[in-house]
């Protein structure tokens, strides 16, 4: 007797005009692929689908565990020297990318302002 036969159904029917001496119901399924396989081997699906899974949670916590508590090697960075001069010296780089910046700007302005009165002089175009 496989795993999955019943011994009895009850079957109801609801009319007062039918009635039954003797029935009998047969269901024959055809299963296949994986559905074939859990059907005629129900004890080798089970220790398959378990093994996968066991499989699937310890890659995980495998994974989680080399991430979290591992040492990490950690590569010091080489110490800067800072001095006053260095210090100074950038001051005065910064300055002077300012100047050149602003007179930049200065220039922009001034040719922008051109082009501006040289198109409220220039007569309209028909």
């Amino acid at each position: 007797m496989p795993i999955s036969q019943l011994p009895r159904a009850l079957l109801e029917v609801r009319h007062a005009g039918v009635d039954f001496s003797l029935a009998r119901l047969s269901v024959h399924a055809h299963f296949t692929g994986l559905r074939a396989l859990m059907y005629h081997h129900p004890v080798a699906a089970s220790c398959l689908g378990i093994a996968s899974v066991s499989t699937a949670v310890f890659t995980a916590l495998y994974l989680f565990w080399r991430k979290m508590f591992e040492p990490r090697v950690i590569v010091p960075a080489p110490p800067r020297a800072q001095s006053a001069a260095s210090l100074q010296d950038r001051q005065e780089r910064a300055r002077e990318a300012l100047r050149k910046s602003s007179s930049q700007q200065r220039i922009v302005r001034r040719v922008s302002e051109g082009l501006v009165r040289k198109q409220e002089k220039s007569p309209p175009k028909k």
